[in-house]
């Protein structure tokens, strides 16, 4: 990772970083703030991955696990979002935290690998594979889940607006990685486009955060499904 890529990654780093320390500074916190609070942090240590080469094992071991809660806590985050306080129950975490030990064995697996990827990588990169898509798509849903022409027109704005930033930053994401596979110059870009797309799911998420104290949700999330 070289020049403007690596810019953005630090910038980016930077940006989920003080994310953490803004929510972790609040008094009162409601659960989807504390959740983003979470993928803050983990954010951070996924992006820093690439320049972990050659890093102590504890330190390659720590970033590993402490980034493993990124779309899987996302998923979260969007439930809490929309759902309210309550939305996310016991079963939610679980199946996130399963994702995650998926992402920490993947890179675990991963340290140190030359030239092929190892039958475990492979075969932990298909799992993942599944599982990540699985919840990006539940996550989009999450804001449409309530959708009704009588929603406030904040409300309204502020689900279009999150699913299309969530969508636009998967999207051109997964965009550069498949064309990256014929034409290595784009794959170059996808560390960069990846960190700028953190920085605005982060940018966006704390105003969805901050518009979703000023408008509450009218009910509790009822049903935990």
């Amino acid at each position: 990772m070289h020049g403007w890529q690596a810019m953005a990654t630090g910038v980016a780093v930077a940006v989920a970083t003080g994310s953490l320390l803004v929510l972790l500074a609040q008094r009162s916190r409601r659960d989807a703030e504390v959740l983003f609070a979470v993928v803050s942090g983990s954010m951070a240590l996924s992006l820093m991955s690439p320049w972990m080469h050659g890093a102590p094992a504890w330190m390659l071991w720590a970033v590993a696990i402490g980034g493993s809660a990124t779309c899987n806590g996302f998923w979260l985050v969007s439930r809490a979002l929309f759902r309210g306080d309550g939305g996310v129950g016991r079963i939610h975490v679980a199946v996130a935290a399963g994702v995650a030990l998926l992402i920490a064995g993947y890179r675990v697996a991963s340290l140190g690998a030359q030239g092929e990827a190892s039958p475990w990588a492979s075969a932990l990169d298909s799992l993942l594979t599944l599982a990540s898509s699985t919840l990006l798509v539940l996550t989009f849903v999450e804001a449409l889940r309530g959708w009704s022409p009588q929603l406030p027109r904040a409300e309204r704005r502020l689900r279009l607006g999150f699913m299309a930033v969530f969508a636009g930053c998967v999207l051109s994401t997964t965009l550069i990685g498949a064309l990256g596979k014929t034409w290595p110059a784009v794959a170059d870009t996808r560390s960069g486009a990846i960190a700028l797309c953190v920085m605005v799911i982060v940018l966006f998420t704390h105003v969805a955060l901050r518009q979703r104290r000023r408008l509450p949700l009218s009910t509790p999330a009822g049903d935990v499904d």
